[in-house]
């Protein structure tokens, strides 16, 4: 049995230019924590990715940026953190001085009023495929939502408020559309050879 993979260097690097995400490098999620995440909960591995991309964005190096598995979100924005060890203490903190309404956790921003029973401990949604696991099971959830309107249900895992979930589901379509693309570029590529 083949052990999934959450990162391969590869897999998650996406190029960024000019402040938004141009075009993906060679993505293939099989095998991977995200492929067996989506397929758990009935979703397309690249729209997982996409909505991960979208929510834990972090620079990897120069030009180039990838979902960040210790990543809070507080009022202030963003927080990224280099190891598990260090955004848990950071959690610990940031819960004495937030509700748990304002804080979103780990890969998929898992927040904490809404979704923190799914877990035993807060400081569980920084283990990666833990995080992939609930931002799936939620995903699914609010795609539910909306059965016949995939854009308002995508856009459900970030906001209910119906114009911006639109705006969001959008984006999160363009994003998959293009780490798609590109798979089957490559793909092409590779048959070509």
């Amino acid at each position: 049995m083949r052990q999934n993979r959450v990162f391969a260097p590869a897999a998650l690097t996406c190029l960024l230019a000019l402040g938004g995400i141009q075009s993906p490098a060679a993505l293939d999620l099989r095998g991977t924590a995200w492929e067996s995440a989506a397929r758990k909960a009935d979703l397309d591995p690249y729209t997982l990715y996409a909505v991960a991309l979208l929510e834990s964005p972090a620079r990897r190096a120069p030009g180039r940026i990838s979902p960040w598995p210790y990543a809070i979100h507080t009022p202030e924005g963003p927080r990224i953190y280099a190891t598990r060890k260090a955004a848990a203490a950071a959690l610990k903190r940031l819960m004495h001085t937030y509700t748990p309404s304002e804080l979103d956790v780990g890969l998929m921003q898992v927040n904490l009023h809404w979704h923190g029973t799914r877990v035993t401990r807060s400081d569980e949604l920084l283990d990666p495929a833990t995080n992939l696991r609930i931002g799936a099971e939620i995903l699914a959830e609010t795609l539910r939502s909306a059965p016949a309107d995939r854009v308002l249900g995508l856009g459900r895992y970030h906001t209910w408020r119906d114009a911006p979930a639109r705006e969001y589901g959008a984006r999160v379509i363009r994003l998959t559309r293009r780490l798609v693309v590109r798979k089957k570029k490559r793909k092409s590529d590779a048959e070509q050879r």
